[in-house]
This record gives C-alpha cells, structure tokens and sequence, in this order.
C-alpha cells in the first residue's frame, strides 16, 4: 500500500517542478539615463552634485574672516632693504637691513599685528635687554594717528623664534614704533648692531610714516 502512494506523490511533485519551468522568469530591470545626464543636472550641470546635504542649505553662510591690518597695506622699503621669508606665521613682512662698516651682523627689521595697550608692548621691548639704555619714547602724529616710538639699545636677549635658542648680543640697538588701527596694533621692530641701526635710523621713520593708513 505505502509503494504506490509514495509512487503517486513522487509523480505529482515532478508535475509541478516541470509546470514552474515553462514560465518564463520576470527580471526586474531599471532605465539608466544616457550618459551625461544625471536626474536634477541635465545638460552637464553640476549644481546637483554641488548641492549641500538635506538640513544644510537653510544655514546661513559663515561670515567672512576679516584680514589682519597688515594685510592691507602696501609694503615698499627704502633701497637697500632685502625682503626675507617671514620666520613665524605671526609676522607680516621681514627685511634684512644691510650691515655698516666694522659691523659683523646685518640688523633685521619686522612688521606685525598685536593686541596689548602701547605701554605694555613696550615694557616688553624693554624686557629684551640687559644693561638698557632707554631713550624717552616719542610720539609722532601722522595723518591723525598717534604713533608711538622707542628707542633702546643694550645687550639684546635674542630669541629669532618661539623655540629657537636665545643668544645675547652685546651693544644692540632697536627701534621700535606702534601705529594704531582698526583693532590690533601694527609693530614696526628693527634691531642690529649699533652703527648699522644708526645707518638706517632715518629710513626706519620714513618706513613707518608709510605704513600709517591716509598717508
């Protein structure tokens, strides 16, 4: 009795495994657009693939970063200077001034931006040297701004970067100016050798002056 019902249900399944495979399998298939065309950028434009995330488009846009002072001004040296690479990020512009005669070093001139009122940046300087002679600062008004100026000399603690070695130089001299702006100050700093700060002295002002905005 078991044979032929087992016989019975093999011949049903084998009915139903070949009824399946007359029927054709349905693929499910999708329409890719023609090359150079994307949905939302017809025509090869990109605005699609440039478009913010979901959520980021009604941000408002960052407000620009506002450039230092500095970055402003037009920077021409007298003759003779020779612009350097600056040695920190901080500092605007760096020139070598050419040493005087006997002298064994060239004195080195900066501009930069600072925070800080005048008279602390100036016990800074004054900080630098040991044995200082401190000349009275001045003030010099040009186009309306009070510029502010210093001269030292002494034996100067240099230190050419924030991790460089610190080395004293004995009779140095700097001269040092703080222009107002809008926000930091500007610091005009030249240091060397006595003779060779003596022999830029005068153009050191003329520099200054034309660093001072509406001049």
């Amino acid at each position: 009795m078991r044979q032929p019902l087992f016989l019975c249900l093999g011949c049903l399944v084998l009915a139903i495994s070949c009824g399946e495979t007359n029927h054709p399998v349905r693929r499910q298939t999708l329409d890719v657009p023609p090359s150079g065309s994307v949905e939302g950028d017809s025509r090869g434009d990109s605005r699609a693939e440039d478009s913010p995330p979901a959520g980021l488009a009604e941000m408002p846009p960052m407000p620009p970063v506002a450039a230092p002072p500095a970055a402003a001004l037009n920077i021409k040296a007298p003759e003779g200077w020779i612009q350097r690479q600056p040695r920190v990020s901080l500092i605007t512009a760096e020139f070598s001034l050419p040493k005087a005669e006997g002298d064994q070093a060239d004195g080195r001139l900066t501009v930069s931006t600072a925070g800080g009122s005048v008279e602390a940046n100036l016990e800074r300087w004054r900080g630098q040297f040991d044995d200082l002679k401190d000349k009275p600062s001045e003030t010099l008004e040009v186009a309306g701004r009070k510029v502010t100026l210093v001269d030292l000399s002494g034996t100067f603690n240099d230190q050419p970067g924030p991790f460089a070695r610190g080395e004293k130089r004995a009779n140095y001299r700097m001269l040092g100016a703080i222009i107002p702006m809008e926000g930091d100050n500007l610091f005009v700093k030249a240091y060397g050798p006595e003779k060779t700060i003596a022999r830029h002295e005068a153009a050191f002002k003329e520099f200054v002056k034309s660093l001072v905005p509406g001049e």
